[in-house]
């Protein structure tokens, strides 16, 4: 696919995957940053790069073991282990994914993507009110995420608050999260 790739250094490799990436050329994405490791093995950037096409195919294993190889290369990247915590979410690997979200933002406090992840994933470790302090905190910067009310409505049900959970359901319906509505509907009957 890409016989000029011998001569291309790192960035173009990095650049060019991303591009990829954008328009959903996933088996491109991965032929190509697959020559770049060959070349640059321990170019953390294209690890993660390919955890990133392999996470879009749906790949998780592969995905992980891509953030893992970049993670081994630089410890400190905190968007590496958000997208590790994500393809473990995938695999309900719930721990994993919680441990890499704090971790993540160990790293980048003020790094919402991570909170609405911990959030999400709390709800699945039944850590209800874990989840609505998270989520909160992401609700209180962004209030137009609909995914973040939908899980935040989620733990309130949980905690038998159904009340505050309809507003929440409601609101990420009105955002357009359409998951919503079958919560909505279940608890008004």
């Amino acid at each position: 696919l890409y016989p000029e790739t011998a001569s291309l250094n790192e960035d173009v490799y990095i650049n060019l995957s991303l591009e990829k990436l954008n328009l959903k050329k996933y088996d491109e994405m991965i032929v190509l940053l697959k020559a770049g490791i060959r070349k640059y093995p321990n170019n953390c950037s294209m690890h993660n790069n390919l955890g990133l096409a392999y996470y879009s195919t749906s790949k998780f294993d592969s995905a992980i073991y891509e953030y893992n190889k970049a993670i081994k290369v630089e410890q400190n990247e905190f968007s590496y282990y958000n997208n590790r915590g994500m393809a473990e979410y995938n695999i309900k690997d719930f721990t994993g994914a919680l441990n890499d979200f704090s971790r993540a933002l160990e790293l980048k406090p003020d790094f919402l993507d991570a909170l609405g992840n911990r959030g999400m994933t709390k709800v699945e470790l039944n850590d209800n009110e874990g989840a609505i302090y998270d989520l909160t905190k992401v609700i209180n910067i962004k209030r137009n995420i609909g995914v973040v009310w939908y899980y935040r409505g989620t733990a309130f049900s949980k905690l038998n608050k159904i009340s505050e959970a309809a507003g929440d359901w409601r609101k990420a319906l009105e955002l357009g999260y359409q998951k919503a509505e079958e919560m909505i509907n279940k608890y008004n009957k």
